[in-house]
């Protein structure tokens, strides 16, 4: 196994999932733009994990999301153009211990106030 993997790019591939990554606890980088995923799922068992870019799919609810809660060397988020409508999504991602965060093109962001 690729074990000592820190950047893995894996946008536009049809994934409906990130369950199986958890193996890759070296992951510093993980791209997975234009796919598929609804729910976030075993990526806090990366405890390297400092971006993630999770643009283009399917993340709709807080619930989605909650395994970020864990990933506690995460800096950079890109959730963008995705279907988040609650304006708890906004709530929860400010507690997450983020530089940098994209939001853009999420129905939260301009119901947000």
């Amino acid at each position: 196994m690729l074990v000592n993997l820190r950047c893995l790019y894996l946008g536009k591939n049809m994934i409906h999932s990130t369950f199986g990554l958890q193996a890759l606890t070296n992951l510093e980088t993980l791209d997975l733009a234009d796919n598929m995923i609804s729910t976030i799922t075993d990526l806090s068992k990366l405890p390297q994990l400092k971006t993630l870019n999770v643009s283009g799919n399917r993340l709709a609810t807080v619930d989605d999301l909650r395994d970020l809660a864990s990933c506690s060397q995460l800096q950079s988020l890109d959730m963008a153009s995705n279907r988040l409508e609650a304006p708890e999504v906004v709530d929860f991602v400010m507690g997450l211990p983020l530089l940098y965060l994209k939001l853009m093109g999420n129905p939260c962001v301009s119901n947000y106030r």
